[in-house]
């Protein structure tokens, strides 16, 4: 595991939180996509939330993994959201375009349904 970027996961009954702290760039993408390609792949998780709330660097491998986490997850029937509202990770998603294939939401409540 990369020391600019710390992974964490929660699974609760029908989802799965993966949250990145730190940078995400082609060093550290890895410990990123590990734990969101398979919460995209498991079964039982009905929606997959990839906190990015405290990333402070997302360059463009892990735009390239969201874009794929979200097919991934929609091959799956699996919902993904993407919980981020700093300019610092939804700058380089709209300029690449990757934000009108992602649902993007601000909150803990919007990213599991109930706000």
């Amino acid at each position: 595991m990369s020391t600019r970027l710390l992974v964490t996961k929660e699974s609760h009954q029908r989802s799965v939180t993966v949250r990145a702290v730190g940078e995400v760039d082609v060093s550290t993408v890895l410990d990123l996509a590990v734990d969101v390609e398979h919460a995209c792949a498991r079964a039982e998780a009905a929606l997959v939330v990839v906190d990015l709330r405290y990333v402070t660097f997302l360059g463009a491998s892990g735009i390239a993994l969201l874009d794929s986490a979200a097919r991934r997850c929609s091959q799956h029937g699996t919902t993904l959201r993407v919980l981020a509202h700093d300019r610092v990770v939804l700058r380089p998603l709209r300029m690449m375009g990757v934000d009108q294939k992602l649902t993007l939401v601000v909150t803990d409540g919007e990213a599991i349904g109930t706000g």
